[in-house]
């Protein structure tokens, strides 16, 4: 089995072309979330390698949301890939975005390719801060 990736986006749509192009490329499983209104611990039982998430939603923005998780111990280290149409808004927090750990950031449309090549960077940066923090970790023993 792939990876698996969380898309949270209001547009059902964006869902449908999300998963046929993540499970072809990369054989993912996707889980989706029309609302940015869900807790850290319930996507982090999904344990995702990714999560995809637009800015702009009904309820909770998506920036009010990846504050929260990078808040949370369960979800702080998850990666997150920030797509969104709100250009002007995205630009505004790119220094910030930029800035936290694991985090990217696209504009919508973006080419497909553009995409992996970011969730392949992502999973990169993650996969080597996970081994930094397991060296630092004291030996038990």
């Amino acid at each position: 089995m792939g990876r698996k990736i969380v898309v949270i986006d209001d547009d059902a749509q964006f869902h449908e072309l999300m998963e046929i192009v993540l499970k072809r490329r990369l054989a993912a499983e996707v889980v989706r979330y029309a609302t940015g209104q869900i807790s850290p611990e319930d996507l982090s039982r999904h344990r995702p390698d990714v999560i995809i998430l637009d800015l702009v939603m009904p309820e909770i923005s998506g920036w009010d949301l990846l504050k929260t998780l990078r808040q949370n111990e369960h979800t702080e280290g998850i990666p997150v890939l920030v797509l969104s149409a709100a250009v002007r808004e995205l630009r505004a927090m790119a220094k910030e975005l930029g800035a936290m750990p694991n985090t990217a950031y696209m504009e919508k449309p973006f080419e497909i390719d553009k995409l992996f090549d970011v969730l392949e960077r992502l999973n990169s940066q993650a996969s080597s801060s996970l081994a930094t923090t397991a060296a630092e970790a004291p030996n038990a023993g």
